[in-house]
């Protein structure tokens, strides 16, 4: 996992409370998250959405490019001033047998620091491919120390990949 793509998102809700969350930089100025971080049950973008850049605590102010649909919860920011990448990110799909060792980075709950500030959990885990299938969702059993439950809030965004893909 390239760690200098990864980041924190926060949005501003109507009430004035935030939402938080993680991303990946997929390309020049944009990253990858989910949906329900920066949009609303029906698709209202919230108020000033932010990522904050994992390699030295900068700030961007982003604009929602793209709110997927509801049912996919995925979104894609257009960040200003994120410096490009040099390598573009693979995509793949997992196609196995066997279940398959994961990674992901991002910023749960659980590693709030003094002061609200949030570190990085590098989570690994294993997808076994036939879990979820009929939903057509994957599933992580994550090895390791796991926090407790509503100390995951603020991993949803984060990029799983399985390898180089």
């Amino acid at each position: 996992m390239d760690e200098s793509r990864v980041v924190e998102v926060s949005a501003t809700l109507p009430s004035g409370t935030s939402s938080f969350g993680s991303g990946y930089v997929v390309g020049a100025g944009l990253v990858l998250t989910a949906r329900h971080l920066v949009c609303g049950g029906d698709g209202t973008v919230h108020q000033k959405v932010v990522i904050r850049a994992v390699t030295d605590g900068t700030p961007f102010r982003c604009q929602v490019a793209w709110a997927g649909r509801a049912d996919l919860d995925a979104a894609l920011l257009r960040c200003d001033g994120l410096m490009p990448l040099a390598e573009p990110v693979r995509w793949g799909q997992l196609v196995a047998s066997d279940a398959a060792d994961v990674e992901a980075a991002g910023f749960p709950r659980s590693m709030e620091q003094p002061g609200g500030l949030r570190d990085v959990e590098n989570l690994r885990g294993k997808v076994s491919p036939g879990t979820g299938v009929l939903g057509g969702s994957l599933y992580v059993d994550v090895t390791g120390a796991r926090p407790r439950p509503g100390l995951w809030n603020g991993m949803c965004g984060a990029a799983v990949q399985c390898g180089s893909l």
